[in-house]
């Protein structure tokens, strides 16, 4: 009985929650959106303090930029950065890492990354991450700082976050410095923001980058965003670094090719009579597919 009682106060809460978090949005889309909008927004609670945080997170990752003043003056106002601080040192890994985005979200001012220093060397991985994706938001610089001197590898699920923050708003970053770095972190965030928004302008650095890295892992990057721009593959560069990898990179590889429309004489020139057989039984495939869809 007391454990459903509680459920249904849970229940409750996230409701209550949601919709209060609904209303902050209307209310201050209308203020950002018209000058003459003066409804004033006030939290007095601390579950109206949380969906007001909730609903900036929401609107700033909508407004790119634009609105800043007004949604500083809703955050000091409110005592909302304070509110998040305060909970930071007694919540568990998973509120912290939502503490942390909402903190992001909330700060404009540049002092603040000291906040999240001891965040960034944390030992979970999740919280590291959130850290550093408010560090984007609220110190740019300071943010490609730590990925400069961070041990921690950005692996793919770290880029893709930090992709969809770059087009939530947060201040744009030149993609030419982080290809030409030494530091692999750099180099493949770079290639994921070429990827990631088609700058078709990076390819004679992609090409660079597979003609001169040492690294596996940045050079099958590479590849891939080069296909990913549709490029011409035709190459010896490229052919000579196709050789270098394993049997099963090179037939992924091959597959990828095939899937983003590369023709079977294209591939031919790159891959072994193998992979080239591999290849044209997939785009075969896709062609019969084609036909009965169309049939």
């Amino acid at each position: 009985m007391l454990y459903a009682m509680a459920l249904l106060w849970l229940i409750r809460r996230k409701r209550r929650g949601a919709r209060l978090r609904h209303n902050y949005i209307k209310t201050i889309s209308g203020q950002l959106s018209s000058p003459d909008f003066r409804l004033p927004i006030v939290a007095r609670t601390n579950t109206e303090r949380r969906a007001l945080a909730e609903a900036i997170y929401s609107v700033r990752g909508h407004c790119y930029g634009t609105g800043r003043d007004t949604l500083l003056q809703i955050v000091q106002t409110n005592h909302l950065k304070e509110f998040i601080v305060n909970r930071l040192h007694k919540a568990s890994c998973t509120k912290t890492a939502e503490l942390l985005l909402l903190l992001g979200a909330l700060s404009y001012d540049h002092k603040d990354q000291t906040l999240l220093a001891r965040y960034l060397q944390s030992k979970e991985p999740i919280t590291e991450l959130c850290a550093m994706l408010a560090l984007l938001n609220i110190a740019p610089k300071a943010f490609i700082s730590h990925l400069c001197n961070t041990t921690t590898e950005l692996h793919p699920f770290s880029r893709a976050c930090i992709i969809t923050q770059l087009r939530r708003g947060a201040m744009p970053i030149a993609f030419e410095p982080l290809l030409e770095s030494k530091h692999r972190n750099l180099k493949l965030l770079g290639l994921a923001i070429v990827r990631s928004f088609e700058l078709d302008i990076a390819a004679k650095h992609i090409t660079r980058l597979i003609a001169q890295d040492e690294e596996i892992d940045t050079l099958h990057e590479a590849l891939y965003t080069l296909a990913a721009l549709k490029r011409p593959l035709n190459s010896n560069t490229i052919r000579q670094r196709l050789v270098q990898m394993s049997a099963s990179q090179r037939k992924s590889f091959c597959r990828h090719l095939s899937i983003e429309g590369y023709s079977l004489q294209t591939i031919e020139r790159l891959f072994p009579h193998k992979e080239a057989c591999y290849a044209e039984q997939l785009i075969s495939t896709y062609k019969r597919e084609l036909v009965k869809t169309n049939a």
